[in-house]
This record gives C-alpha cells, sequence and structure tokens, in this order.
C-alpha cells in the first residue's frame, strides 16, 4: 500500500507526504518521513539516481524501448513513408543522443532539426520523423527511411496517444505550478517498491518531453509516472 500522509511543515514550505524506509529529499521532519521539497535550480541538471534506479529495475532501458513500425507511424500521424518500411525502437530529439535503431524527430527551435536529420541516420536512428524530405541513403548507402508529416510537434502529440495505448494501466499524471519534479521522483520511488516503474527523465515535461517519456518507456514496464508542465492548461 502507498504510504499514508504524516503532516505539513511548520514554515510552509515543505509537505511531508509519507513514510517509508529511509529519508528521500529531506529537507525537514523525522528521519524516516519523505519531504516534498523544491530542489535548488542548480541541482535540475545533475544525474538522477532515483530515475536510474527505476530504469535498472525494468531492464536495459536502452535496448528495451517500445517498438514502432515506420509505416504505422506513417499511418497513425496521417504522414507519407518514404523509403523501406522499418522499425524502430523508442524516440530522440537531439541527433547527439541518438542511439541506433531510434525514431528521430527533426524539431524546429532555435536550430532547425531537419539540418541534423542526416547526421542522426549516421548516428545509427532507424528512421526520421520530418516536415519535408531529406536525403535518401545514410551514410553507408543504405536507403533511409522517413516519415513526412506536416507538423512534427503535432505529429508527437499524437505519437504520444499511439505510444500511451500499449502501456498499463497504471499510468500517473504530475501536473501542477511548482513541485512536479519531486512529487514525480516520490512517487516513482514509492511505486517501485512494488511495480516495475519509469517515469520522465529529469523536469521533461512539456509537449516535446512528454513524448519523449511516453514513447521510450520500456518493454514490461508495471507503472509510469509522467511529469506534464500546466502551460496553456
Amino acid at each position: 500500500d502507498l504510504p499514508a500522509a504524516v503532516a505539513g511543515d511548520a514554515d510552509g514550505n515543505h509537505v511531508v507526504a509519507g513514510r517509508v524506509d529511509r529519508p528521500e529529499h529531506v529537507g525537514c521532519g523525522d528521519p524516516a518521513d519523505v519531504v516534498l521539497g523544491r530542489a535548488p535550480p542548480e541541482q535540475h541538471d545533475e544525474p538522477d539516481p532515483v530515475g536510474q534506479w527505476h530504469r535498472r529495475s525494468v531492464g536495459s532501458w536502452e535496448n528495451r524501448r517500445m517498438r514502432f513500425t515506420a509505416a504505422e507511424l506513417a499511418a497513425a500521424l496521417d504522414g507519407q513513408l518514404v523509403g523501406p518500411d522499418t522499425e524502430v525502437t523508442g524516440l530522440a530529439i537531439d541527433s547527439r543522443a541518438v542511439a541506433p535503431g531510434q525514431l528521430f524527430a527533426a524539431v524546429r527551435g532555435e536550430r532547425d532539426g531537419h539540418d541534423f536529420a542526416g547526421a542522426a541516420l549516421d548516428a545509427g536512428a532507424g528512421a526520421v520523423l520530418v516536415e519535408r524530405p531529406v536525403r535518401q541513403v545514410d551514410d553507408r548507402g543504405a536507403p533511409a527511411t522517413a516519415v513526412v508529416v506536416a507538423d512534427v510537434p503535432k505529429a508527437l502529440a499524437e505519437l504520444a496517444r499511439l505510444a500511451r495505448t500499449r502501456l498499463p494501466d497504471r499510468v500517473v499524471g504530475v501536473t501542477g505550478s511548482v513541485g512536479k519534479t519531486t512529487t514525480k521522483d516520490l512517487l516513482a520511488t514509492v511505486l517501485s517498491r512494488r511495480y516495475a516503474t519509469a517515469a520522465s527523465e529529469k523536469s521533461f515535461n512539456n509537449e516535446l518531453g512528454v513524448p519523449l517519456t511516453l514513447a521510450n518507456v520500456p518493454d514490461g514496464v508495471e507503472a509510469v509516472v509522467v511529469e506534464m508542465g500546466s502551460r496553456g492548461a
């Protein structure tokens, strides 16, 4: 069972959420309490040992991401398949961090992801999700696979919906203006005591981070905790 609520902190800046076997994010209260508190900003870019522990509980995160075929994605995202059909495992939006077999989504931001689609293919991406055709071969001369859509961010939202249909019923969404990341880590820690659990990386909670979270959930997961921003809600 989930731990019962304990008490509120006297200064009103933290909330003691429940008792577990050891302290997590302790900033006040008794040593056996779980204390919800906003981590200092300088800590947000540090490695997340809690998240890594959850990923280990379901095996290799890299090798067991959710699988799709390019043809399946083209149909679900109202896109066009260019090149051979192939299987992709998971999703990436950074060409420098693409794992072999992943789908690379070319997102427009300060820099246009389409300019890095070739680099993603060279790094081993199984296919690219783009708004315009890209080169037709990878660095080995093999035919490249692309799913061409009208709007990549909107297609990612549809991809997230598709990924959600493959997840277990036990999916928890966390949103709000303050404390989302800490609450997400707390819930994942508690759920992982009973279930194989995956959770959002760091503070990946926007219209790009949520699809990344859902599409990269490994096989065999029994619970998922998804952090979601409240912008536009």
